[in-house]
C-alpha cells in the first residue's frame, strides 16, 4: 500500500490544498456554534474592541490583556486568511497538473 501511495495510483478524492482549507472551515465552524455556548466570547469580543466607547470592565479589560498576549497566534490567523482567500493553497495542485515530473513525490 505504502508503494501504491508513492507512486500515485490510489486516487485521490480532492486536490491536497482543499485539506487545509477544510480544516479552517471547520475551526470557525467550531469557534461559532454552538451559538449559545459561544455567544458570551463573542460579546465580551465585542466589548474589548469597543471599550473606547463605554465604560470597561475587569472582565473585559483581562480579555484584552489575553488577546493581546495572543500576538502570534492572530498573526498565524492573518496569514492563514491571506493563503485561504488568494487561493494560494490551489497553488501547488495547479503547478503539479502541468508538471509532475517535477513533483517531489516522483
Amino acid at each position: 500500500m505504502h508503494l501504491n501511495v508513492h507512486v500515485g495510483a490510489i486516487p485521490k478524492p480532492y486536490p491536497s490544498g482543499v485539506y487545509p482549507f477544510l480544516l479552517v472551515l471547520y475551526t470557525f465552524k467550531c469557534m461559532i456554534f454552538p451559538w449559545r455556548m459561544r455567544k458570551n466570547l463573542w460579546m465580551t469580543l465585542l466589548n474589548v474592541v469597543t471599550s473606547p466607547f463605554h465604560p470597561a470592565t475587569f472582565f473585559s479589560t483581562y480579555i484584552a490583556d489575553v488577546v493581546t498576549s495572543m500576538i502570534k497566534n492572530l498573526q498565524d490567523w492573518a496569514w492563514t486568511f491571506c493563503y485561504i482567500f488568494q487561493g494560494a493553497y490551489m497553488q501547488h495542485h495547479k503547478e503539479y497538473q502541468k508538471h509532475p515530473e517535477r513533483h517531489w513525490q516522483n
